[in-house]
């Protein structure tokens, strides 16, 4: 009956389409309160509390049991909040607001408590990350430089002189948290030793796609590849150590080859296949193994850009602006759960180590937690 009801036309899905899927979605909780588009979302290291943060300039921090509210809600920006996360023994969230009047505040998780606050007003940042053990931070600006800030205090520990005068599309920590990759606006794509002094001297390697800017970068889960995302389509996948070029996915149109549209996010698998999303409507699965590229499973269901992909006990997430989160089997066969929210799509998802999905809407500012519970069980 799920496979007939996602058969139906968009043009075709009126209210009692939209009854139905509410009807049949693995959501365990809908959590409400913001009142304004959720812009990011984060679970802490054991999946017992979630935080949500949105353009109303708050951030949320819930209990993955009910739903309820574990603190009191953080006022934590003038402007939107663009980015949340918790230490690595989940005590502490960080909120990052922005772009204008751009703070790093960081809470009490228990308490709601301020206990850090720093200004980041003059450092026009666009993307972020956080190092795997917690401790760090780190941010690219829009005119190609790289800030490390310790994120508990929020004291600068670094710069990086990374993409002179060339937005920092994303950048993320290696699993060691030695390494940093980053990706820019002109397709440079560069790597850099955070424990050493390469960061001052350059980066340990770079490598650039002339004309197609980088959107998205991911690490492999064993820190032996970095992968980049391209606009308009294009992937290119290179050894972490020396920098060399091992794949690379061109992009194409329809459903074999690479990606017809900008590759908006990737996550990497404990067995190394990479998993890609796309403006395409599509999630593509990239085997591990090295040479030729090959083709890609392709994962088909999402009706409109997909935005977000993440990896979790084999489980693939995804969401979309189509208004749905979608679980998939590590096959990428073909759906096992699936959460439609609101009239609006999902703009960020996350998983804890239990396969527990958190998800949030852009625009209404909704957060769904989806776990194992339910008929369909997407706990890994």
């Amino acid at each position: 009956r799920r496979r007939l009801h996602e058969k139906c036309p968009p043009e075709l899905r009126g209210w009692e389409w939209r009854h139905l899927a509410r009807r049949a979605d693995a959501a365990a909780h809908v959590l409400a309160g913001h009142t304004a588009a959720v812009t990011c979302v984060a679970l802490d290291p054991t999946g017992r509390l979630a935080v949500s943060g949105a353009d109303d300039g708050t951030a949320r921090v819930w209990s993955t049991a009910d739903g309820a509210l574990a603190c009191p809600p953080l006022a934590a920006h003038d402007t939107s909040v663009q980015a949340v996360a918790f230490s690595a023994d989940g005590q502490r969230v960080t909120t990052f607001g922005g772009p204008a009047h751009a703070n790093m505040r960081t809470w009490d998780a228990r308490t709601g408590a301020l206990v850090g606050d720093k200004s980041l007003a003059d450092y026009a940042a666009h993307s972020i990350a956080l190092s795997p053990d917690g401790e760090r931070m780190a941010f690219g600006t829009a005119d190609g430089t790289i800030k490390i800030l310790a994120a508990a205090s929020g004291l600068e520990r670094g710069s990086i002189e990374a993409h002179p005068g060339r937005l920092v599309a994303d950048l993320e920590f290696a699993p060691d948290g030695a390494h940093l990759v980053s990706g820019a606006a002109d397709g440079s794509l560069a790597l850099w030793d955070l424990a050493g002094s390469s960061a001052d001297d350059g980066p340990v390697w770079s490598a650039v796609s002339p004309g197609e800017p980088v959107l998205s970068v991911a690490f492999s889960r064993n820190g032996a590849r970095v992968a980049a995302g391209l606009e308009g389509g294009g992937i290119r996948e290179h050894d972490a150590a020396t920098g060399a070029l091992l794949r690379e996915f061109a992009a194409a149109d329809g459903d074999s080859g690479g990606h017809g549209g900008d590759v908006e996010d990737l996550a990497y698998a404990a067995d190394g296949t990479l998993a890609s999303a796309s403006i395409d409507k599509t999630l593509r699965l990239w085997p591990a193994a090295r040479g030729e590229a090959g083709e890609p499973s392709v994962l088909l269901g999402h009706d409109r850009a997909v935005r977000a992909v993440a990896i979790v006990g084999g489980r693939i997430v995804s969401g979309s602006e189509d208004a749905t989160v979608r679980v998939w089997r590590p096959d990428g066969a073909s759906a096992v759960a699936r959460w439609t929210g609101p009239d609006d799509y999902v703009s960020a998802v996350s998983l804890a180590r239990d396969g527990t999905v958190l998800a949030g809407t852009a625009f209404l500012g909704t957060v769904a937690l989806i776990d194992g519970q339910r008929a369909v069980t997407v706990k890994a």
